[in-house]
């Protein structure tokens, strides 16, 4: 009686736990969302200044890179002689465009002030990079400008007024004269390659001697991207607070790390709150489903420098151009390249072909194996679509072609299932004889399987094996840009989103799981039901446990699948159609094992036994000498409750 309260006591903790805890992730899900990043006004800022890096491979950190203000204008004999600020309200832009990219720029700083990605054939889902500013353009703060470290420049080219001096469709250069110093010239050309811009910085000197655009490891001047991107990533994807923070990307050294955009100002090597690395190969900032990357010609005798300065909702990055000596007359070039797109490998590997590296779907080095075959499996996500052009289909034949891989393991483990319920009678009755005593009975069912050829393990393992490949499939299907926009059949139009049938408004703010069930969606419904109905299918563990335990057992059963649809309620239609359909599958295998395999459960021949060791035999003994003391005080308990009595001793003569 007491071991039944016990029992009570322990399954009633366990519920209690299990419900705490669902109810605890999904007040985080609802109430600790990602945020999204937007920009902050323009503050005025004074950097530290830092002193020259110490060696090739660490990050640098150059004098008053980060200098907002522009450098005061210059009297006409001064050096450079600057024009008066373009304080226009409504200055003069340039749009250029192809089938991937469509880019306007204003003539004041002759910088970037929209950036649209073109996705799809007829372009319903353009994506706008740069954040929106109410500012004039003389104030605002936009890319692909320069900030030149000599202090009589700085980033005062940014708010004067370039000229236009060629337009095309996909071409358009700007040009800048400072009297008797200087003429510059922008040139953006884009359709070399998709989604990448050809950026030319022309610096011809006009003066009569020899210009110095930097020192040593002071760089030229910097082309820079700011103060943010805003791809739209969290209002569009369906994941929940998964995978939306925006990363800092660089490749040096043929080795790629990353660091989030909130903690650029503590990057290694990082002083005061600028980062700089000598000779990247490239450099980016992404978000889940977007890239922004910057590369600059390679120069045998050059080395060029990627820079990053701020945080998570106000930062900029690029690329810098090395010092140089430009002669009277002469021009000083720097190409640069940007990638502006999506982070779609095949995309990426054309922009040039190391810039796959970019996209992790397991940001930790410990787990590079992981993010290697979530890569392995989105490649054949890819070439399955090329055969069905649809993701949703892709993503069932995926499946399918995954649970065939898996197949020995899910066979060895569903055969261990149906001896163990074939063994359950002999089961029982070992606990009906040995129930008493556990240490003997375990000995028993032990010895039973050793005779049957039976794995009581064999069902765990091919499980804990199955998981590396269900989380790399997980993330793999969260965060991959090719369902982005996808169509599948009916109502789920979107596999990167939750399916979404209808909308419920009046299930909106509820307590405790605030608009968690504001849409209907279908998928994770499903995925529950059919979870359900496995785990009915699957026996019980065995005859071994009390009515208590295999009551929690079904309990679990049924609050497991339903915790799962709640967690993966809000989660992309892409992923949770790979559940429902693993799990259909599993039905399907588990009943073809069952009606159809045979099953050999005859004695296996007695391996001879070892000659038992002294310590195991005395052990054996004590046991024995156990059991017998209990059955002899057995049966004198029961002699006195029957009124026997015992014989009288004969007195001893």
């Amino acid at each position: 009686m007491w071991e039944d309260e016990s029992e009570k006591k322990v399954i009633r903790s366990q519920m209690i736990a299990v419900v705490l805890m669902s109810v605890l992730l999904l007040l985080w899900i609802n109430w600790y969302p990602a945020q999204v990043y937007e920009p902050q006004p323009e503050e005025d800022r004074t950097e530290e200044r830092a002193p020259d890096p110490l060696d090739d491979r660490a990050p640098l950190a150059l004098d008053d890179v980060t200098r907002d203000e522009p450098a005061p204008d210059r009297e006409p004999d001064a050096w450079p002689y600057l024009p008066d600020v373009a304080d226009s309200d409504d200055p003069e832009t340039a749009v250029i465009e192809n089938g991937h990219l469509r880019l306007t720029f204003t003539t004041v700083g002759a910088r970037l002030t929209r950036a649209e990605v073109l996705l799809g054939d007829e372009e319903q889902h353009t994506v706008q990079l740069v954040p929106e500013q109410d500012a004039p353009d003389y104030l605002a703060r936009y890319p692909l400008g320069l900030e030149f470290t000599e202090e009589a420049i700085g980033r005062a080219l940014d708010r004067r007024s370039w000229e236009i001096a060629e337009h095309e469709p996909d071409r358009v250069v700007f040009a800048l004269e400072l009297p008797g110093a200087a003429e510059i010239r922008k040139t953006f050309s884009i359709g070399r390659t998709p989604h990448v811009i050809d950026v030319d910085v022309d610096y011809r000197n006009l003066e009569d001697s020899a210009r110095g655009l930097g020192i040593d490891t002071r760089p030229a001047y910097m082309l820079t991207w700011e103060p943010n991107i805003t791809s739209g990533d969290l209002e569009f994807a369906g994941f929940g607070p998964v995978g939306v923070q925006q990363s800092l990307v660089w490749r040096q050294d043929d080795e790629t790390d990353s660091v989030v955009t909130s903690g650029i100002p503590n990057a290694p090597g990082s002083v005061g709150g600028t980062t700089m690395w000598r000779d990247p190969d490239w450099l980016a900032v992404k978000s889940t489903y977007f890239i922004v990357a910057f590369r600059a010609q390679e120069d045998e005798e050059r080395a060029s420098i990627g820079w990053a300065t701020g945080d998570g909702q106000d930062f900029r990055f690029g690329m810098a151009a090395p010092a140089s000596i430009v002669p009277p007359e002469g021009s000083y070039i720097q190409r640069f390249e940007v990638y502006l797109g999506p982070s779609e490998m095949n995309t990426l590997a054309a922009a040039w072909p190391t810039l796959t590296e970019a996209v992790r779907f397991f940001e930790s080095d410990w787990f590079a194996a992981m993010d290697w075959f979530s890569k392995l499996l989105l490649s054949l996500l890819n070439w399955v679509y090329g055969l069905i052009p649809n993701y949703g289909l892709a993503i069932i034949l995926l499946t399918c072609l995954v649970r065939l891989l898996m197949f020995p393991l899910t066979h060895k483990q569903m055969v261990s299932m149906k001896k163990m319920q074939l063994l359950a009678p002999e089961m029982q009755e070992i606990k009906e004889k040995h129930g008493e005593d556990p240490q003997e009975m375990q000995q028993k069912m032990m010895e039973l399987y050793r005779e049957r050829g039976v794995n009581p393990l064999g069902g765990c393992l091919p499980i804990l094996l199955q998981m590396p490949i269900f989380i790399a499939l997980y993330r793999m299907l969260l965060i991959a840009f090719e369902l982005r926009g996808a169509h599948f059949a009916g109502w789920i139009t979107d596999l990167s989103q939750p399916d979404r049938l209808a909308h419920m408004p009046w299930l909106t703010g509820l307590p405790l799981f605030g608009d968690h069930f504001e849409y209907l969606n279908v998928l994770p419904i499903l995925a529950a039901v059919t979870m359900i109905v496995s785990m009915k299918l699957m026996p019980q563990s065995g005859p071994v446990q009390t009515p208590q335990q295999q009551m929690m057992q079904k309990m679990m059963m049924t609050i497991m699948p339903i915790g799962m649809a709640l967690i993966f309620y809000n989660f992309s239609s892409g992923l949770n159609l790979y559940i429902l359909t693993s799990t259909v599958l599993g039905i399907a295998q588990h009943k073809l094992v069952m009606r159809y395999t045979e099953v050999d459960l005859s004695e296996k021949k007695k391996p001879q036994r070892k000659k038992q060791h002294f310590y195991n035999a005395a052990q054996a003994k004590k046991r024995k000498l156990a059991k017998e003391s209990r059955r002899q005080q057995t049966v004198r308990t029961s002699g006195v409750a029957s009124g026997t009595k015992r014989p009288k001793k004969k007195p001893s003569k």
